[in-house]
């Protein structure tokens, strides 16, 4: 997540996946091309391994297609907020003007803490704008850090509420 001031005031509040989607794409490539390298000779060829390696590479495409970048636009001139989601397969986005937001909100979400085995739960944070027709997510991710959160939701806060 990236908190950007334009120079004009605007803020813009960004979340990029270009190295996971590279990466992704890139072993979606590699995975199958390694292993037909590997096994080139073999008579008969190991259909099995090389399907196996499609199948490995077709799932990391999925990932790479699927993953979702948000650019969120508080635009103080023309007091509009506009967003974009946007990934390999589709892109949304929307405005809304100033007036329609009723706040900006830090939410939590409780998550496992990833060991296996474990009961024990941690509280991730985000962001969302809350409106007169619900709210909007602002994040795509979650973090740990309330503060990190609690700060950029201040920073839109004073921009909403900055005269045009």
């Amino acid at each position: 997540m990236e908190l950007r001031s334009l120079a004009d005031g605007s803020l813009e509040l960004e979340e990029r996946w270009t190295l996971l989607r590279l990466g992704c794409a890139s072993g979606a490539v590699a995975i199958p091309l390694a292993v037909a390298w590997s096994r080139w000779g073999e008579d008969p060829l190991p259909l099995g391994s090389l399907a196996l390696a499609a199948l490995g590479g077709l799932i990391l495409f999925s990932i790479a297609s699927a993953v979702t970048d948000h650019r969120t636009l508080f635009d103080v001139r023309s007091r509009t907020v506009r967003w974009q989601q946007r990934s390999w397969l589709r892109a949304r986005g929307g405005e809304l003007p100033f007036d329609e937001v009723e706040g900006v909100i830090v939410t939590a979400e409780r998550a496992s803490d990833g060991e296996p085995g474990s009961s024990r739960l941690r509280v991730d944070y985000g962001l969302a704008l809350r409106s007169r027709s619900g709210a909007i997510r602002l994040t795509a991710t979650h973090g740990p850090s309330r503060a990190e959160y609690a700060a950029v939701a201040e920073a839109i806060r004073a921009a909403l509420a900055r005269p045009s």
